[in-house]
């Protein structure tokens, strides 16, 4: 507010006086061009207190006269005429209420297109009584008489105690200090400010989203601490009360205040599980200054922030290659807590914590394995068995196997598959007492071969078959003598003692076979007029209803088949010396068709000399062992002579036998 007075002349009405302009409360003005009408706005007020109903009729009248020049101090040179206001009498009726008078002095723009550099601007503002004064009032009232002087000038940077750190690279922060002046209007309250841009772009080229913040004229202020890391565009500004302002080039700024960044990948860790070992994907970043070192401490008791330094002075150094093992450095079991701190290149440091992990490296014992089973302590053919052990998930598989009792064994020889929590499908050739042994895990996968303590007694075999063959050659007989003997660990079912017979190359044969009952340690033969090559088949039961149906690991040559043989031609064949023949020799069959019946081979032994006189036997043999037989056959060679007399002689007596038959027939007629 400028000049303002209060009048007081026995009329009771104060007068506001107030001239305004584009910034309150300075005698400073812009000057320059803005549309219709100069920046300059001036304004009057008159409020009017009057509450005498005396002056009712005799209110007095006022002019408001304004004079304005531009041009010196004393305005001698005045560049522009005096002006009055439109109403040069305002009339002041306490019914009237407050009035207002504004004045724009259009006479203050620019002159034929060029800036009129004016050096200021004089104002005077008189309130003159017209009438009805009474004597009482003056004639005239100075309100206002001052000079208002034009700022164009932006403030100046005293470069001497001006200083911005040069940064090239990253720094933990930035020490300025800016002195400004402004000998004119003066600086404008909280016209010291700076911006900080980000995302930083080359050159500040393109702006991104700044924050704004005020400084003091001369005292030196830091940057880093209060904004996060990275690069930022810096630019600063003054500004003076009639708004004229000077604005700084880019400055690049490069602050790392914190410490490195840390990212742990645990995996399918759980915290709430014990493990053998611990292998995470650890990797320390700091895009800014870059990592310098790291350290890691696995830490049996919580370490608090504020000793972080604990974990530099007892913990490892982290090369930052990724990965991170327990292995080898935590040896004792329990619960662990793993803590890192990592330095940049500026010293920054961050500590972080990463967890509680849980170590267990004894193996399961057998104290921790429940063996759950029914008909274990005695014998049976078809116990229940089930592995128990709560440190592993219900259905989780490992190897297992039953071996005799208190037998040292290898991981290989663990063929079966068990499932924790389930019954054991046993196999079903187990016979005696047991330990069962499995390789498995415990919470923290510690593996184990482990013999549970438990002796099983166990009997899912059937009874076992022993032979005693006489005639064990692998030829043909007539007749053969075969012992059986069963055993069984639990005794036998005497009345499921059967056998029977089938040929060799018979495929698909079934316990029906065996029809013909036996007494344990019975000699069995061979069956009845039967020839070719059988099995013997023996089914049997134990006292537990194990069953073994099986066939003897032999196969058995029989010949119970008679065989016959007969000549082809005479038994007895009489030649003369050097006469040929040719042997028809001999058949032979044996057995039927049903029980593997054929033709048999007959063999020929013997030799003949057809030039030599002489009695010749031929033999013809069929079969072999028990059931050869044989025919033979008599060759009978002689000499011509003997054959001619003879004929010569049956001549003659034929002869004569003829004639005396004639004689004493002849006779008897006589």
């Amino acid at each position: 507010m400028f000049g303002a007075a209060d009048i007081d002349y026995g009329y009771q009405f104060d007068i506001d006086m107030k001239i305004t302009s584009t910034v309150d409360d300075r005698k400073y003005i812009e000057n320059y061009y803005n549309g219709s009408s100069s920046i300059v706005y001036l304004a009057a007020v008159l409020k009017n207190n009057i509450y005498s109903e005396v002056y009712k009729d005799n209110v007095p009248t006022f002019v408001l006269r304004n004079e304005i020049c531009v041009g010196t101090d004393d305005c001698k040179e005045q560049l522009l005429e005096n002006v009055e206001t439109a109403n040069d009498e305002i009339p002041l009726n306490p019914y009237i209420g407050n009035i207002s008078f504004y004045y724009f002095a259009d006479n203050l723009k620019y002159n034929s297109n060029a800036l009129l550099q004016y050096s200021s601007v004089k104002i005077k503002t008189t309130l003159e009584c017209k009438t009805n004064c009474n004597g009482r009032i003056p004639s005239t009232k100075v309100l206002v008489d001052d000079t208002f002087y034009f700022d164009q000038k932006n403030p100046v940077v005293d470069t001497e105690n001006t200083s911005i750190e040069s940064v090239d690279d990253y720094v933990k922060s930035v020490n300025i200090t800016i002195s400004v002046k402004d000998d004119e209007s003066g600086l404008a309250t909280n016209g010291l400010y700076y911006d900080l841009i980000r995302p930083y772009t080359p050159y500040c080229s393109e702006f991104g989203e700044y924050s704004r913040y005020t400084y003091e004229n001369g005292v030196e202020f830091t940057i880093g601490s209060q904004i996060n890391d990275g690069a930022y565009c810096m630019k600063y500004y003054a500004e003076d009360k009639n708004g004229n302002v000077y604005a700084s080039d880019y400055y690049i700024l490069y602050i790392d205040n914190n410490g490195p960044s840390l990212t742990v990948n645990k995996g399918n860790y759980n915290d709430s599980n014990y493990y053998n070992q611990i292998d995470l994907s650890v990797m320390f970043t700091d895009p800014q200054s870059g990592f310098k070192e790291g350290y890691y401490l696995w830490s049996k008791n919580i370490i608090e922030a504020a000793n972080y330094l604990t974990v530099k002075e007892t913990g490892l150094p982290y090369d930052n290659s990724g990965n991170l093992s327990s292995k080898d450095v935590v040896s004792e079991e329990g619960a662990y807590y793993l803590y890192f701190l990592g330095y940049d290149n500026l010293d920054n440091y961050k500590f972080y914590y990463s967890g509680k992990f849980k170590f267990d490296f004894t193996p399961l014992a057998n104290e921790e394995i429940e063996l759950v089973g029914e008909n274990v302590n005695d014998y049976g053919s078809n116990p229940s068995v089930m592995i128990k052990i709560d440190q592993i998930p219900a259905g989780e598989t490992f190897k297992c196997g039953f071996f005799s009792v208190n037998r040292s064994i290898s991981l290989e020889e663990l063929t079966y598959v068990c499932e924790n929590n389930k019954a054991i499908a046993l196999p079903s050739t187990l016979e005696g007492q047991y330990n069962l042994w499995i390789y498995t895990r415990d919470r923290a996968n510690n593996y184990s071969l482990i013999m549970i303590d438990d002796v099983l007694k166990i009997d899912t075999k059937g009874p076992g078959v022993n032979a005693t063959i006489s005639k064990d050659d692998d030829l043909y007989h007539i007749t053969n003598e075969i012992i059986l003997n069963l055993v069984d660990l639990n005794g036998l079912n005497q009345e499921s003692l059967k056998y029977g017979w089938a040929l060799a190359n018979k495929s698909n044969v079934d316990e029906n076979v065996a029809t013909m009952s036996f007494a344990n340690g019975e000699t069995i033969g061979y069956p009845v007029n039967t020839y070719g090559e059988y099995k013997l088949y023996v089914a049997a039961e134990d006292t537990l209803g194990n069953k073994t149906f099986t066939s003897l690991n032999k196969i058995f040559k029989i010949d119970t088949a008679v065989i016959r043989i007969s000549l082809v031609g005479e038994e007895v064949i009489k030649l003369i010396r050097g006469q040929t023949y040719q042997d028809e020799g001999a058949v032979a069959f044996k057995g039927d068709v049903s029980s593997g019946g054929r033709t048999s081979e007959v063999t020929v032994h013997g030799e003949v000399d057809y030039n030599k006189k002489g009695t010749y036997t031929l033999t013809y043999s069929s079969g072999e062992g028990d059931l050869l037989v044989t025919v033979t056959r008599k060759i009978i060679i002689e000499d011509d002579i003997p054959y001619l007399v003879i004929s010569i002689s049956l001549f003659v007596i034929c002869t004569l036998l003829f004639s005396l038959r004639y004689f004493v027939f002849s006779g008897r007629r006589d």
